[in-house]
C-alpha cells in the first residue's frame, strides 16, 4: 500500500501498549509535487504497512532489520474452537487408518 506524508518518516517506528505493537513501516520514498486549485503541494510517498503485533508474536529486531520483509505481513490468524476441532479430527482419521494398516499387516 501507498502512503503520504508532509514531512519525512523513519523507515520503522514502533509504538508500544501494555499488550502489544503497532508498527508503522515507510520505505522507498519519492518526492512528489501535486496541484490542485494552482495550489501547488509538494509530499513524500511510501511503499507502507501497519501491523498490529500481539507482544512476542513477532520480532521486533528483525522488523527493524530487514522492514522490507514485512511490508505485506499477515498475523497468524487465532485458532477458533472449530479449527482446533478440525485438526483434531484430521489427526484421529490418521491415526486410524495407520491402525487399521498395521492390524492388516499383522494379522495378514
Amino acid at each position: 500500500m501507498k502512503a503520504r506524508f508532509l514531512e519525512e518518516q523513519p523507515p520503522v517506528r514502533v509504538v508500544e501498549t501494555e499488550e502489544s505493537y503497532f508498527v508503522f513501516i515507510c520505505l522507498n520514498a519519492e518526492r512528489k509535487t501535486e496541484i490542485h486549485d494552482d495550489q501547488e503541494t509538494e509530499y513524500i510517498e511510501y511503499d507502507y504497512a501497519e501491523l498490529h503485533l500481539k507482544k512476542g508474536e513477532a520480532d521486533l529486531e528483525d522488523i527493524r532489520a530487514d522492514p522490507e520483509n514485512y511490508l505485506n505481513y499477515t498475523s497468524p490468524k487465532e485458532k477458533t474452537l472449530e479449527d482446533t476441532v478440525k485438526e483434531q479430527e484430521e489427526t484421529i482419521q490418521m491415526l486410524t487408518e495407520c491402525l487399521l494398516e498395521m492390524s492388516e499387516a499383522v494379522y495378514a
